[in-house]
């Protein structure tokens, strides 16, 4: 489907186990070097995980949006994109949330308050800073758990 809207499509892996930490620079770093003239879709699946250590409220997908983000803040951003991480089965975590989506939107609004940002990623708390800055999905349960999904789409400015 994404090729008939003029994307170039890649399926990245469809089995991810990596750790939130080592998929993070991976997808940053899609994002922020990506200059081919057609816009892309970049497909993952699978189930990424994390080792929780704070006390807030989120899930793995919702982390590692908000892990990204948290890269992608630091650097001047040319093109323009949107990330979405989510469960097929419409929960993350211990939340009402699928996951979470970041465009230039999100990045311009946590830019502006960066410790805001790393506050909610050490506590482990995405699901409010999402709730605040937007980013949550929330599809409600589908009664399927196939894996989650991130999707990436990217474009030159």
């Amino acid at each position: 489907e994404a090729t008939k809207l003029g994307f170039n499509a890649y399926i990245l892996g469809a089995d991810i186990s990596a750790e939130i930490n080592e998929l993070k620079n991976v997808i940053a770093d899609k994002i922020m070097n990506y200059n081919a003239d057609l816009p892309c879709c970049l497909i993952w699946g699978g189930e990424p995980t994390v080792k929780v250590n704070g006390h807030g409220k989120g899930g793995r997908n919702q982390h590692l949006v908000l892990s990204v983000l948290e890269m992608l803040i630091q650097e001047d951003i040319k093109n323009r994109f949107i990330l979405l991480s989510s469960g097929t089965d419409g929960t993350d975590g211990p939340t009402d949330a699928a996951g979470a989506y970041i465009d230039e939107n999100i990045l311009k609004k946590a830019k502006n308050d960066p410790t805001e940002l790393q506050s909610h990623l050490i506590a482990f708390d995405a699901y409010h800073f999402f709730e605040r800055y937007g980013g949550l999905i929330k599809t409600g349960p589908t009664f399927t758990n196939v894996m989650d999904v991130i999707i990436v789409l990217i474009s030159k400015e």
